[in-house]
């Protein structure tokens, strides 16, 4: 079902972008950044759930989200409570993503955006605090091998224990495999330049299919894994690098079409601040 490294390059593209996790307040909001490649704009759909999750049987959700969208330190748009907007309705259900009653407190921002890095913060309003997913969705239609694309997503949150783990679900679609780098850091967040407090200590980061079933888990990223490799992808991708024998966690792999989650827990119930990144290696 999947190999760690090479092959063919891919037809399709990482789709359905999401994570799951713990807002909290101050720097310990959900915050999840992504990248419009190409050279034109292109038209994103952002979602903050809190309240609609409880439909799924979760419990501790957000009661009431507020999501924020920036490029750099300039804020591009903000929603609370998205009101039901017909234009939202339609590219939502293009898009797959599952319907929210016109009346539920969740936020979503549809947008069409120039090429370049942004950040979705989700907090809650009033300083609420609770479970929440972030979800991005390219509502283009998008054709194979096209540049014009959102390249990856990384998603920094509080990762508890329980169902208050920090988990990222992507689709892979296309008719080929794709090549995906997915990376659990948390130490390398509190040394410099980062500098963020109280991280994860050590991430422990599994890939598992949309079927239940763990592909692949790794636990210190040059433990069970060619290190060079997951250099030279990071690099590929601008991605930061990682501390050397370090306990961040990392998996480079070709999956095959099909959706997939990748959860960051803590060994035992050790709980911290962690960053979840899903990016498509070229």
């Amino acid at each position: 079902a999947a190999v760690s490294s090479g092959a063919a390059f891919s037809d399709g593209f990482l789709k359905k972008r999401s994570t799951r996790g713990q807002v909290g307040t101050g720097a310990d909001i959900l915050i999840a950044g992504f990248i419009v490649a190409g050279e034109s704009p292109k038209q994103v759909l952002i979602r903050a759930i809190g309240p609609s999750l409880t439909a799924f049987g979760l419990t501790g959700a957000l009661a009431d989200p507020q999501l924020q969208l920036f490029n750099g330190n300039s804020l591009v748009a903000t929603n609370d409570n998205w009101g039901g907007a017909a234009a939202i309705s339609t590219a939502a259900a293009q898009a797959g993503a599952f319907p929210l009653s016109p009346t539920s407190l969740d936020s979503v921002i549809l947008a069409t955006l120039a090429p370049g890095s942004y950040t979705a913060q989700v907090s809650g309003v009033g300083g609420g605090t609770g479970v929440a997913l972030v979800e991005l969705y390219d509502t283009d239609a998008l054709q194979p091998f096209s540049a014009q694309k959102v390249t990856n997503v990384a998603t920094r949150g509080v990762v508890g224990t329980g169902q208050n783990q920090l988990i990222a679900g992507f689709v892979v679609s296309g008719n080929t495999s794709k090549k995906v780098l997915i990376r659990a850091v948390g130490p390398t967040l509190g040394a410099a330049p980062f500098n963020v407090g109280g991280v994860l200590a050590d991430p422990i980061l599994s890939l598992v299919r949309s079927d239940g079933l763990v592909i692949r888990e790794n636990d210190s990223w040059e433990m069970g894994n060619d290190a060079a490799l997951i250099s030279e992808a990071s690099a590929k991708v601008g991605a930061f690098p990682l501390a050397q024998k370090g306990k961040d966690a990392a998996i480079l792999i070709n999956l095959p079409p099909g959706s997939y989650s990748a959860q960051v827990t803590g060994p035992g119930t050790t709980t911290g601040v962690a960053l979840i990144e899903v990016y498509e290696v070229p």
